[in-house]
C-alpha cells in the first residue's frame, strides 16, 4: 500500500533542494543582468576617456621633447661652431709661434752644422799630420817644406789652403757623400754591363765618391794634384795616387774601366783641357760603361756672375747644351746633362723651364752629366 505521507515528504524536499523558478525571480534576475552590463559599459567608457587623455598627454610630452631636442641641438650646434672658432684661433697662433721657433731652429742647426764640418775636417788635418809626424819620415819631410815659414807669414802651403778653402765653403764630408749617392745607379749598371769593377775618379779630393764606390762593390782609383787629399784618402786606407790626370789619364790602357768620374773638375781647366778629357775618357771606358761629370750650374745667375768666382782655381764656364754636344762628339751616346738638386734628385735640363727671371735666380746650383760609351763600336 503506497504511503502518500512519505511520498509527500520526499517531493518536498526535492522541491526545497530545486527552487522552481516564479516569474518573481526571473524579472529580478534580469535587471541585475541589465544593471551589470550598464555598470561595466559606463567603466568601458570611463577607461576609454581615462586611455585617450593619457594619449593626448603623451603626444603633448612628445612636442615638447621635440622641441628641448630642437633647441638643445641648436645650442650645441651654436657651441660648437664657437668652440671651433676657437681652436682655429689658438692653432693659427701656435702653428706662428712653431713656425717663427722652427726657422729659429733651422738657422742654429745650419750654424751648428757649418761649425762641426769646420771642426771636422780642421780635426782631420790635424790627425793626419798628427799620424804622418809618427808613422812616416818621408811625409814628415813634406810638412816641414809645407808649413808656415814663422818668419814670413804670407808664405803658405797652397794645398792646405785649399783643402781648408774646400771644406768651408763645399760642406763636410758627410754632406758631401749623402750628395753624391745619386750617382750610384750610374756606377752600379755600368759595372753590371762592362763586368768590370775598375772605376777612375778624376780630382778624388777627400774621397767621399771612392769611399761610396768601394762599399758598394768596385774597386775604385783616384787621383788629385793635391797631396794632402790624397793623404787624407790614404788615411781611410782609400785607394789614390798623387798626380796630373791628364799623365794618369795617359798611362792607362784602352778599354780598361767601366767609368770614369770629374766632380767640379772641367771648370778647373781650359777648354782644350775638357775635350782632351771626354776624348782620354772616351779611349779609357769599356763599351757599356758611363762617364759622370759635375760643375757649377751657370744656369743659375746667381751662380754664374758670382759664386762661381768665389773659387779662385775656377777657370771656364760651360753652358750645358755645350757639355752635351761634346760629350756626343767625342763619341758617347745619351749624354743628357741634370741640374742637381738639393734633395738629391736629377731633373733633366731640357725639362726644366725658364719663363721669368725668377726661374733663372732658383734654379739647382750644380749641373751633372752622363752619358754611355756604346755597347757597339763602329769602326
Amino acid at each position: 500500500m503506497i504511503d502518500k505521507n512519505n511520498i509527500a515528504k520526499k517531493i518536498k524536499a526535492l522541491s526545497d533542494t530545486f527552487p522552481v523558478e516564479t516569474q518573481s525571480n526571473s524579472l529580478q534576475i534580469q535587471t541585475q543582468s541589465k544593471n551589470n552590463l550598464f555598470s561595466k559599459t559606463v567603466r568601458f567608457f570611463k577607461a576609454l576617456v581615462k586611455l585617450s587623455n593619457t594619449r593626448y598627454a603623451v603626444l603633448n610630452i612628445q612636442q615638447d621633447f621635440e622641441s628641448f631636442k630642437f633647441f638643445t641641438q641648436q645650442k650645441l650646434e651654436s657651441t660648437k661652431s664657437d668652440f671651433q672658432i676657437q681652436v682655429d684661433k689658438l692653432a693659427e697662433s701656435v702653428h706662428g709661434i712653431y713656425s717663427q721657433n722652427q726657422e729659429k731652429i733651422a738657422e742654429l742647426e745650419q750654424k751648428i752644422s757649418d761649425l762641426k764640418a769646420i771642426s771636422e775636417n780642421r780635426y782631420a788635418i790635424l790627425n793626419l799630420k798628427l799620424n804622418q809626424i809618427l808613422n812616416n819620415n818621408s811625409q814628415i819631410q813634406y810638412l816641414k817644406q809645407n808649413a808656415p815659414d814663422i818668419d814670413n807669414p804670407s808664405r803658405y802651403s797652397l794645398d792646405d789652403l785649399y783643402v781648408a778653402f774646400e771644406s768651408e765653403f763645399r760642406g763636410s764630408e758627410h754632406q758631401v757623400k749623402k750628395k753624391l749617392e745619386v750617382y750610384l745607379p750610374s756606377a752600379l749598371e755600368a759595372a753590371n754591363k762592362t763586368e768590370d769593377l775598375g772605376f777612375i775618379d778624376l780630382g778624388c779630393g777627400r774621397g767621399e765618391w771612392l769611399e761610396l764606390l768601394a762599399q758598394n762593390g768596385l774597386n775604385p782609383i783616384g787621383i788629385d794634384a793635391n797631396k794632402l787629399n790624397v793623404l787624407l784618402c790614404k788615411d781611410k786606407s782609400l785607394n789614390a795616387v798623387y798626380g796630373d790626370a791628364f799623365d794618369f789619364l795617359q798611362s792607362q790602357p784602352d778599354n780598361s774601366a767601366c767609368g770614369i768620374s770629374a766632380f767640379h773638375f772641367i771648370e778647373h781647366i781650359d777648354f782644350k783641357g775638357i775635350l782632351n778629357l771626354i776624348w782620354q775618357s772616351y779611349r779609357i771606358i769599356k763599351p757599356g760603361g758611363v762617364l759622370i761629370f759635375e760643375t757649377p750650374n751657370i744656369a743659375n745667375i746667381f751662380v754664374g756672375f758670382y759664386d762661381f768666382f768665389r773659387d779662385f782655381s775656377h777657370i771656364s764656364h760651360i753652358h750645358p747644351e755645350t757639355l752635351e754636344f761634346l760629350v756626343r762628339y767625342g763619341g758617347f751616346l745619351n749624354a743628357e746633362c741634370f741640374f742637381v738638386t738639393e734633395f738629391q734628385k736629377l731633373i733633366p735640363f731640357k725639362s726644366y723651364k725658364f719663363d721669368t727671371l725668377d726661374d733663372y735666380i732658383k734654379a739647382p746650383r750644380d749641373l751633372a752629366l752622363i752619358a754611355h760609351k756604346p755597347l757597339t763600336i763602329n769602326k
